[in-house]
């Protein structure tokens, strides 16, 4: 066999690739179904603080019977 000459150059350094970036998602937890687990701070982040409580007579009030057909009987 024929003896090729070894090259003088030197061997090029082998290139490290750069580490990933961290992904914005990686703070996330991301489930198998793909809904997504916050923490209780990155909800506060994202939502802002809470709304304040509603008082009860700002609530609109939603009857859970049928006003009209009461109101038809008459007394």
């Amino acid at each position: 066999s024929i003896k090729r000459p070894k090259s003088t150059k030197p061997r090029p350094k082998r290139i490290r690739k750069p580490k990933r970036q961290p992904s914005f998602m990686d703070q996330y937890k991301i489930n198998p179904d793909g809904s997504i687990d916050f923490t209780p701070e990155q909800l506060h982040e994202i939502l802002g603080p809470p709304p304040p409580p509603v008082p009860p007579w700002h609530q609109p009030f939603v009857p859970s019977f049928n006003v009209k057909k009461l109101w038809r009987k008459g007394p």
